[in-house]
């Protein structure tokens, strides 16, 4: 309608779109069966598949697409809650990884609702030995194979990996592990991860060292959210966290 809209997903189950520039609500992205449904939404992605636009969500019920005019699609494979979704670069192939309680990141191929790979292989024990918080995507030229997912979270452990494939690159290390990692920005080949712990841990990943650059402390508290932005032709970092300041 040559209008930029935003969507948002939240508690009560429902996707709601809004207008970009005014911000009037433009009401909810419905598809049959999806409006009052109850299961939380924790994150969803707009990826455009065949000329139109598919709406990915994660959340209490695992995976779904929605699609206008269809009813949702949950996409089979994740145990439990999913929280963390980031859209990938398959090349032709629109695709999205979402990673939660399974410990278990999954790439999927939105236009056939297929699973690409996976974190660890079919098969095989999960990479994480907690729930994944946070994902990314971070320049992975270094290595030969180009961007790279980056996955974090209760375990403590940030993991570099090859959305193609599945396999592992290398794990890098924080100065002090002494909480999960919840959130993951990336900008470039650097990686800036934060959590429990307050402090904010900076990686260049096409360094090929698992040694962070540098780690200062952000807040008090833990660290929520990370976002990089561009403020008057700067790069700035945005953190936010439970001490309710950005």
């Amino acid at each position: 309608q040559g209008t930029d809209l935003l969507l948002s997903g939240s508690l009560d189950g429902t996707v709601r779109q809004w207008d970009a520039v005014s911000g009037a609500d433009r009401g909810e992205f419905l598809a049959g069966g999806w409006a009052g449904a109850s299961d939380w939404i924790g994150a969803l992605a707009a990826v455009e598949v065949g000329g139109g636009t598919s709406v990915v969500t994660a959340g209490e019920s695992g995976v779904r697409v929605v699609r206008e005019g269809q009813r949702p699609q949950t996409l089979p494979g994740h145990t439990g809650w999913v929280g963390s979704l980031v859209e990938a670069d398959l090349g032709d192939s629109p695709a999205v990884v979402a990673a939660g309680y399974d410990g278990v990141p999954r790439v999927w191929n939105v236009a056939t609702a297929g699973q690409h790979s996976c974190y660890g292989g079919p098969g095989e024990a999960s990479a994480h030995a907690a729930p994944v918080h946070a994902l990314a995507l971070v320049d992975g030229s270094a290595d030969g194979v180009g961007p790279n997912v980056v996955s974090a979270g209760g375990d403590r452990e940030i993991h570099v990996w090859d959305p193609a494939t599945g396999a592992g690159i290398r794990r890098l290390d924080r100065h002090d592990p002494s909480g999960s990692v919840r959130a993951l920005a990336a900008h470039g080949s650097l990686l800036f991860s934060a959590g429990d712990d307050g402090l904010i841990t900076v990686h260049d990943v096409a360094r090929g060292s698992a040694e962070p650059v540098v780690t200062v402390p952000a807040r008090t508290g833990r660290v929520n959210a990370l976002v990089v932005v561009a403020v008057g032709g700067e790069l700035r970092l945005v953190s936010a966290g439970e001490d309710g300041a950005l």
